[in-house]
């Protein structure tokens, strides 16, 4: 009976023993879980303060990054008036995330749309910007508008690298105010602005918003810590204040790198311990079965753990309209891709929907969006597994390609261009008839990206360059930056900028290239040609302007100016009894062609001249005309019903659809120079240009060979039929005034 009862006892207390074994594996457990949940909590609530001041100090280096480029745009403008600088500093801010931007002499004497005759010399971020150095302000009352904010302050600097002024900008409080609305955890938690001192500059609107946390500096820590003194030891960290109402917060810190600027996120401790405490609550029963209470708390921890994961990867890396990465996620992705483990050479791409705007009004806002997730798609499966891709913002697409070679770069953009383009119809809901007749068009910069030590935002800048540079053209189309790029970039905005004062002062010059008859040799036509007479870069040739002014519009005005000038011509030389070529025949851009207004224009024009319209020739380049068929057509019978005689001009450079061409009212077809090429000793050339010759006498069109050189080419073309010979073995282009005399001249042999 002993015996039994000290088995009993031993087998109570081993039972006791192995149950308090259990409770103490258990609770130690559930400690050590605790922990390690408190500290993963806290390292997420940091990581959000961090890619915060990621994304504030991006903003904030755009911002700087805006202002640097209008200050080079300044500097290139030599003797700007105030007047006009306010309207380019007012056009600018209306643009821009800025409230005002003003321009302050050395002498701290500045100047806006708003204000003058304010001295800004006392103000150290304009001291410092004299200096040559770039830099945002603390915040401080401003002295225009008397509202407290920070200033972005750049240096001008003059042909010679010297300081001649300061370009400032103000943002409100409520400007950094909005780069603090981030979810965080749930929307439990919110973020604020401090500076170095714990002082909150200021913090998002929300619901958990502490009244009683205004400065840091007030705020009692655990461990009788103080914000300054954990800054000054760590870069970055959380802190837990002190309460005796179960209402303490955590606060994690981490520099913007701006100013002594930190940003703060602060979250109710009850929202971190929430699951500290289920962990608790469930230790009570683990006793009764440890495995399966294990096994309870590993799942729990594991799901609780990837749902908050989840839920702050999608607030932080996900776009809301594609459901794909984001910029945040692209900036992250970008920079480990940028580091020494990858090998690989890479390309930066920026694409997007030439007027996206205009394509969200014709088919409406719900598939502007489908578009756009239709382009995500394309983009994604066209990625290998070391690229990546990601909206960022409206419709341009920011891709990040391993780069070979730029022939094969090309070749993979066209082929996802085509792709995107072809499917289309596919996304557009309702629309069938529409999709159709609208032209969608795709625009890409590449940036090659040399140094991996480059940022971001500077790739993204040369890549949209490059892009800027193809806008306009018409068609799906992309460039790759290069420096020659930037420098005629940089020309083409002087060129810009000067243009309107150029065509007041008449610096355009209209030169004419005679066409002489193959039978009399005789002058019977000239085409009046363009040449700009530049002040300081002397005579500038029309490959060098042309385009940039079909790209920018500014094309109708020239085309205008040039007809009129051609229309004072014949008016004076008729007046002065001078025997005329059949006609004088004038450029135009295919820019015009949409212009309802051209036909009244151009007549209005010869009416004022007294002007007969049959004297003037209109010439139209041959793509122009197999680009929009319908339109070329209409346009050109409204001109040959108004008398004008219209040329096809380069004929033969494109793909000319000879059905088409007996749709047009045509009176000449300049065969372009290109076309007639080595033609002597090439037998099918030859029968192709003896029977297109042919053809067109008989639908009665004359025909112009262009680019004659040589006496060779002359008798060979004039063997050949063509009517009319222009080239430089005739006459090169001449000023009014030397065509003038030789008109004269001709008269008198």
């Amino acid at each position: 009976m002993k015996r039994k009862r000290n088995y009993t006892l031993k087998v109570v207390a081993a039972f006791f023993v192995t149950i308090v074994f259990a409770l103490i594996c258990s609770f130690t457990y559930l400690d050590y879980m605790r922990n390690i949940l408190n500290n993963d909590t806290k390292e997420r609530l940091l990581e959000v303060a961090d890619r915060t001041t990621d994304t504030m100090k991006i903003k904030l280096q755009s911002g700087i990054t805006e202002l640097k480029n209008l200050s080079t745009a300044i500097s290139l403008k030599s003797g700007y008036n105030t007047e006009e600088m306010k309207d380019v500093l007012y056009n600018y801010v209306k643009e821009s995330s800025f409230q005002r931007i003003e321009l302050i002499d050395p002498n701290g004497d500045g100047y806006s749309n708003d204000f003058k005759d304010i001295n800004f010399s006392d103000r150290e971020y304009f001291q410092k910007a004299m200096n040559g150095e770039v830099n945002i302000s603390n915040f401080m009352q401003e002295k225009v508008s008397a509202e407290i904010g920070s200033t972005f302050a750049v240096p001008i600097f003059n042909e010679n690298n010297e300081v001649i002024g300061v370009l400032a900008a103000s943002k409100e409080v409520s400007e950094f105010k909005k780069l603090l609305d981030v979810n965080i955890l749930g929307g439990e938690g919110y973020l604020a602005l401090v500076d170095s001192s714990g002082a909150i500059i200021t913090s998002q609107n929300h619901k958990n918003y502490d009244s009683g946390i205004t400065d840091l500096r007030e705020v009692k820590f655990e461990n009788n810590n103080t914000f300054v003194d954990c800054s000054r030891k760590f870069e970055k960290g959380v802190l837990k204040t002190q309460s005796s109402s179960n209402d303490s917060k955590y606060i994690a810190y981490a520099p913007i790198g701006i100013n002594n600027w930190y940003i703060i996120s602060i979250v109710p401790a009850s929202i971190i311990e929430k699951n500290i405490t289920s962990l608790n609550n469930i230790s009570s029963l683990m006793w009764i079965s440890m495995s399966i209470l294990l096994l309870i708390i590993v799942t729990y921890i594991i799901y609780s753990k990837r749902k908050a994961d989840n839920k702050l990867e999608k607030i932080a890396f996900v776009d809301s309209v594609t459901n794909d990465p984001n910029y945040n996620s692209f900036f992250y992705d970008f920079n480990k891709r940028m580091s020494k483990e990858y090998k690989n050479s890479y390309a930066l791409v920026t694409l997007d929907i030439d007027k996206f705007k205009v394509v969200n009004d014709v088919f409406g806002y719900e598939n502007g969006d489908d578009i756009l997730r239709h382009m995500a798609f394309v983009i994604c499966e066209n990625l290998t597994q070391n690229e990546i891709y990601a909206r960022h913002s409206a419709d341009n697409f920011l891709i990040l390609l391993e780069y070979i070679d730029e022939d094969s770069m090309l070749n993979r953009m066209d082929s996802m261009t085509i792709e995107i383009l072809n499917n289309l119809d596919k996304v557009i809901k309702n629309m069938s008839g529409r999709i159709y007749s609208y032209k969608f068009i795709l625009n890409y910069g590449i940036c090659i990206i040399d140094d991996k030590k480059d940022p971001l935002d500077l790739i993204v800048d040369r890549a949209n360059l490059a892009k800027k540079r193809v806008k306009g053209s018409h068609k799906t189309t992309g460039a790759i930056y290069t420096k020659d790029l930037r420098e005629k970039m940089l020309m083409e905005k002087e060129l810009e900028n000067y243009m309107d004062k150029a065509l007041r002062e008449k610096q355009f010059k209209v030169y004419f290239q005679p066409e002489v008859s193959f039978k009399t040799g005789k002058i019977i036509g000239a085409e009046a040609l363009v040449r700009w007479y530049h002040p300081e870069k002397g005579i500038i040739y029309p490959d060098k302007f042309i385009p940039l002014f079909e790209k920018n519009q500014f094309i109708k005005k020239l085309d205008y100016y040039m007809f009129n000038e051609v229309a004072f011509y014949i008016q004076k030389w008729e007046s002065e009894g001078i025997v005329l070529p059949k006609t004088l025949s004038i450029n135009l851009s295919r820019v015009h062609l949409s212009d309802l207004d051209l036909v009244d224009e151009l007549l209005k024009i010869v009416k004022d001249h007294n002007v007969e319209p049959s004297k003037i020739g209109i010439e139209l380049t041959e793509s122009a005309f197999f680009e929009d068929t319908d339109l070329i057509i209409n346009v050109m019978e409204r001109l040959k019903n108004a008398g004008f005689k219209i040329y096809i001009d380069d004929f033969g450079s494109g793909y000319s659809s000879l059905n088409t061409l007996k749709d047009l009212k045509v009176d000449y077809l300049k065969f372009d120079r290109g076309f007639l090429t080595n033609l002597e000793d090439n037998k099918k050339g030859q029968a192709i240009l003896h029977n297109l010759v042919n053809m067109a006498r008989d639908i009665s069109i004359c025909t112009v060979a262009e680019g004659v050189e040589t006496v060779a080419q002359a008798n060979f073309l004039s063997e050949k039929g063509f009517d009319i010979a222009q080239g430089y073995y005739y006459y090169k282009p001449m000023t009014a005034k030397e065509l003038r005399d030789k008109l004269i001249n001709d008269e008198n042999i």
